[in-house]
């Protein structure tokens, strides 16, 4: 929010334009004014520092407010006297009535020429009428004649391109709403970076607009300017309807509202007690360098956390799969529970400790969580499962269990509990590629790739290893497991990419065509 996003906030006098009255007389009339001005805020404190003037005690005022975008003070003395206006040019000079057309037309003309340049320019004003309407809702009188503008500049942040360009990087939208000139805005945002094509938009432009048109400018549109506080926050609810995220950044009063409004609210260290009691974060140093680093960060950790979740809700439906189809066939429950342990340590524990220590940063979806989790979870569990049950049959057939009536023998089903053990921890660790990618295809990353190969040769350096097979209860492997084994796992692969492709399960999910 503001111009403050890009700038130092570090106000500082440029230039004085004298319209109607002598340059010696305007340079008193703004030092008077912005001595008498009890409401301080940065534009009256460069005033006060420009031109310093004794302090006279105003008989009335009118604070600066956001929505009307001017002050006013009443003279209290016979060298000071009738109203004194202060504010946003465009706002000021419409009620400039007693200035020719022709030069309110040419003043119009500089100030925009200015305000292209990033500069910020306020117009001074006088008449003998006060404000008109009531006290919460003022209005400007007409008659009032132009005196001066005053040309304000503030330098960018020294660190403001990297900032921008570090949350390009990051996937971030950047938006800028201000209270100050449109062509200001944009002068500044193209100065720090942005592209020459960034579209532009005031509130008035806004506020014309209906429900739908609002919402397409508000997502196709960069930089708005003259916008007021109830304008701010209609923005960023609109684009929290359209599917994002919306971070606020803001230091006045009158950021409040959009601050209310947003998902996660961003106040300025030097911003206003009340900004800074309702935002979720503070900027103590009023520095935005810090917060690509944090989405990024945010971002890793949320891929990190996902990724752990796949992998073991996959293993969760894999084991319920199991025990529903064992329960139906008759047999026991498939794994001891030092073989359980064996498995949740090689294809959960270890794998789950490297997804999250080696997540990557990058753009998230606006799926949610949920349906993500859905589209990968429930292909790939069920159909470890129908391969595993697969692995089960073909090892109690070749044992003979499902031949005739003669129980299995204990060694006969230890060997069917081993080779489902392996094929459970070969299938799940090959799984990792998937889970770390953020998208259909497999993860490009070598230390995944390699850490699923470890995985594999030490799952088959435990079967191969007497005394660890005696602590987790297997019996060595014939070749005709290994061949059960290898058919289980291709099974598996080819089930999970039916699943996968297979359209009525593609539109169920909701995965969308590559």
């Amino acid at each position: 929010d503001k111009t403050g996003t890009l700038t130092t906030g570090e106000l500082v006098v440029e230039q004085l334009v004298p319209l109607d009255i002598s340059e010696a007389a305007a340079r008193t009339w703004v030092g008077v004014y912005a001595a008498a001005a009890t409401m301080r805020n940065a534009t009256i404190d460069a005033l006060r520092t420009a031109f310093p003037a004794a302090t006279h005690r105003p008989s009335d005022e009118v604070p600066f407010d956001p929505r009307y975008k001017w002050s006013a003070l009443r003279g209290g003395d016979a060298d000071w006297d009738g109203w004194w206006y202060l504010g946003a040019p465009e706002m000021v000079l419409s009620a400039c009535t007693a200035t020719a057309p022709s030069q309110r037309a040419a003043i119009l003309a500089q100030v925009t020429a200015l305000a292209e340049t990033g500069q910020r320019v306020i117009l001074c004003a006088r008449g003998a009428a006060g404000p008109l309407g009531e006290a919460d809702a003022p209005s400007l009188p007409g008659d009032l004649r132009a005196l001066a503008l005053v040309v304000l500049t503030d330098a960018l942040r020294p660190q403001a391109r990297v900032t921008l360009d570090g949350f390009a990087q990051a996937g971030v939208t950047l938006k800028l709403i201000s209270g100050d000139h449109p062509a200001t805005v944009l002068a500044l945002a193209r100065q720090a970076g942005f592209p020459p094509e960034t579209q532009q938009l005031t509130g008035a432009d806004l506020s014309a607009l209906d429900e739908t048109a609002f919402a397409r400018a508000v997502a196709t549109t960069t930089v708005f300017g003259r916008m007021t506080p109830d304008l701010k926050a209609r923005v960023i609810t609109t684009l929290r309807q359209q599917g994002a995220f919306v971070g606020m950044v803001g230091d006045g009063v009158n950021d409040i509202p959009a601050l209310k409004s947003a998902q996660l609210a961003i106040a300025l260290g030097s911003g206003s007690t009340a900004t800074r009691g309702i935002a979720d974060l503070i900027l103590l140093r009023d520095s935005f360098a810090p917060l690509p680093q944090a989405v990024r960060e945010g971002q890793r950790i949320r891929h990190g956390v996902e990724a752990v979740v796949k992998l073991f809700l996959a293993r969760g439906v894999f084991v319920a799969a199991l025990i529903v189809m064992t329960s139906i066939i008759g047999l026991d429950f498939p794994f001891s529970p030092r073989q359980n342990a064996l498995l949740s340590f090689i294809s959960g524990a270890l794998p789950a400790l490297a997804l999250v220590a080696w997540a990557a940063p990058g753009t998230l979806t606006r799926d949610g969580i949920i349906r993500p989790l859905l589209r990968f979870v429930l292909p790939a569990g069920i159909a470890l499962g129908i391969a595993g049950i697969g692995v089960m049959l073909a090892e109690l057939w070749i044992a003979g269990g499902l031949r005739g009536t003669q129980p299995l023998s204990a060694g006969e089903f230890l060997q069917a509990r081993t080779a489902l053990t392996v094929y459970g921890s070969l299938a799940t660790v090959l799984l990792l590629p998937l889970v770390a990618a953020r998208s259909t295809r497999l993860s490009r990353d070598r230390r995944i790739l390699a850490l699923a190969a470890g995985l594999v040769v030490g799952s088959l350096a435990v079967v191969a290893m007497p005394w660890l097979r005696t602590a987790f209860e297997l019996t060595a492997l014939r070749w005709v497991d290994l061949v059960i084994i290898a058919g289980g796992v291709i099974g598996w692969g080819v089930l999970l990419m039916f699943y996968a492709r297979w359209r009525p399960i593609r539109q169920m999910l909701h995965i969308a065509e590559d």
